[in-house]
């Protein structure tokens, strides 16, 4: 019986090893050249995915779906058109973005309810750079790779694992979303 309770735990300990590992994400890129609807996402383990807009209609951004390996889920606005507020959903998971001040899209708020961290552009109101630094948490920065050229983005984290993958996630798409054209 101890045996098998150890093989249990240590197999609940590298699954849940893996799948953080397996959720750090360090670049995106446009799937096509032209549009700004879908694309390619990069992890550090190689594995890839994609963040692809579910409504492929000029007025209707506010709805996406993303696939990270086997965890898939949605981005979509709270509220209706409201691109003020955002969820972040997948296998029971909830991470949420907020403008700080309403209609103000250079400060965000992403929690989980458990906890928070603020995101905004990393030196004034340069959409090509983000920034997320918590003293106790660590630091993302998302970034364009060519300047003032929304088709790739790299990103470093360097966050701790206690902040989850849809909290990660929502600080990546809210940077992205703000610097692509929706025309």
């Amino acid at each position: 019986m101890k045996n098998n309770n150890l093989i249990l735990i240590l197999l609940c300990t590298l699954l849940f090893q893996n799948e953080t590992h397996a959720q750090r994400l360090v670049k995106l890129s446009t799937k096509f050249n032209d549009a700004f609807v879908e694309f390619d996402l990069y992890a550090e383990n190689n594995e890839r995915g994609s963040l692809t807009l579910t409504w492929q209609q000029p007025d209707k951004w506010t709805e996406w779906n993303f696939r990270v390996g086997d965890t898939s889920g949605t981005i979509k606005t709270k509220w209706n058109d409201d691109v003020n507020f955002w969820e972040i959903r997948y296998n029971n998971k909830i991470a949420t973005a907020q403008t700080i001040f309403k209609n103000d899209f250079s400060q965000w708020r992403i929690t989980n309810n458990n906890f928070s961290l603020d995101l905004a552009p990393a030196e004034g109101n340069n959409p090509n750079e983000w920034w997320v630094e918590d003293a106790k948490r660590g630091s993302m920065y998302i970034a364009t790779e060519v300047t003032n050229d929304p088709r790739d983005w790299l990103v470093q984290d360097e966050l701790s694992e206690e902040v989850p993958f849809a909290m990660r996630l929502a600080i990546i798409f809210v940077a992205i979303y703000q610097t692509i054209p929706k025309s």
